[in-house]
């Protein structure tokens, strides 16, 4: 499964991840439809006083959202297989979600430097090489790296919407959790045909399996309590948004969009719709189509 790194392949690589002004910008480049929704939301809800501990929490955030975005860089060039590079695109969009509050709240960003396998917290540098020397031992400890990535991922964010009191804290890390639960159903969904289920390592194991279980959440924005708040298109699914009290709701999307096997998204996605296709910002193929959606 491994491939030659070309040229060619290590310049979209980095075209892919280069820094665009994050910091500056991060409403400009979180585009329309879903992304749009989300802005509008976000600058409705009144600024909060933070105190170090929420602080903390979202600085780190942006660097564990890093941290899967390059982890996914480094395994996609070791394996010829979509999900990586698709879901790297989707983690530099969850960056950017983390920049408004950055930016909201004049904090220090801690990607200081964007390259790959750099940050400035030595825990995630550490866990950085030791998840990418896992995932290159083979292809199915890779994927397995990425269903452990995205377990870690929402066992904080799910933290983080349980102890906010900040409105617009919350509803980034709503909507930071739908990709997660994406992501975590793609990796795990392409472990199974090689015969290997995905344990929790960080999740309540009940939890993780109602995710496993439920549809890929496709083309929706969820509110700062967990609701459905916009419909960016796509079919309706049994959605797993979390409330302050970490209930659930209806509101999730599936992989489907209104030209089921034939469409053609531009999916925030991982390229393994149930038919492949979505709608969204990302391109990746998937079984019966191109695209994909949601997270």
């Amino acid at each position: 499964m491994r491939i030659r790194i070309l040229p060619v392949i290590m310049a979209a690589i980095t075209l892919l991840l280069a820094t665009t002004g994050q910091a500056q910008a991060p409403r400009r480049q979180m585009g329309g439809g879903c992304g749009q929704a989300l802005i509008e939301r976000f600058e409705l809800l009144v600024p909060e006083d933070l105190d170090a501990d929420a602080v903390a929490q979202i600085v780190y955030l942006k660097e564990e959202e890093k941290l899967a975005r390059d982890v996914y860089a480094a395994l996609s060039l070791e394996y010829d297989v979509p999900i990586f590079s698709n879901i790297a695109r989707s983690e530099q969009r969850h960056m950017r979600q983390v920049d408004l509050l950055i930016v909201r709240y004049s904090l220090d960003d801690p990607v200081v430097d964007d390259t790959i396998g750099v940050f400035t917290n030595p825990d995630l540098a550490t866990l950085y090489g030791d998840l990418v020397a896992t995932g290159k031992r083979s292809l199915e400890d890779a994927l397995w790296v990425g269903a452990t990535i995205e377990d870690l991922d929402l066992a904080d964010l799910y933290d983080l919407i349980d102890t906010t009191d900040s409105l617009d804290v919350a509803l980034i890390a709503q909507n930071l959790s739908a990709g997660s639960r994406n992501h975590l159903r793609a990796f795990a969904r392409q472990l199974e045909p090689q015969g290997i289920a995905y344990e929790a390592q960080y999740l309540d194991p009940s939890v993780v399996e109602d995710i496993l279980e439920s549809e890929h959440e496709r083309g929706v924005v969820y509110d700062e309590f967990g609701d459905v708040l916009a419909d960016c298109g796509g079919r309706r699914s049994a959605g797993l948004g979390s409330n302050h009290n970490g209930g659930a709701n209806n509101g999730g999307r599936n992989g489907y969009d209104s030209g089921h096997d034939n469409g053609d998204g531009n999916g925030d996605c991982d390229g393994t719709g149930p038919h492949g296709t979505g709608g969204g910002d990302c391109d990746g193929p998937g079984p019966h189509g191109t695209g994909g959606g949601g997270g």
